[in-house]
């Protein structure tokens, strides 16, 4: 649910997230509480910005029910060299 330059940095296809991945979860949560899991990790030794951070927001308000949001970060190596 972060920005669209990072999903893309990631190897997801914006448009599937955005188009079926959200209205998914917008639909859902309007009817059912939900608990998101986002894992925030450093892409190529850098924490998300400011900007990334404001949109991840942003978006969590366009769902209905939310019941509690959990971050978490890598605590191991990733197969990626670059996480």
């Amino acid at each position: 649910m972060g920005v669209i330059s990072v999903l893309h940095l990631i190897k997801y296809t914006a448009g599937t997230l955005k188009n079926r991945y959200c209205r998914n979860l917008t639909e859902f949560s309007q009817t059912h509480p939900v608990v998101i899991q986002t894992c925030f990790a450093l892409l190529h030794r850098q924490e998300p910005d400011n900007h990334e951070l404001e949109q991840y927001a942003e978006r969590l308000k366009l769902l209905g029910q939310v019941r509690r949001v959990q971050i978490y970060t890598v605590a191991r190596l990733a197969p990626e060299s670059w996480v």
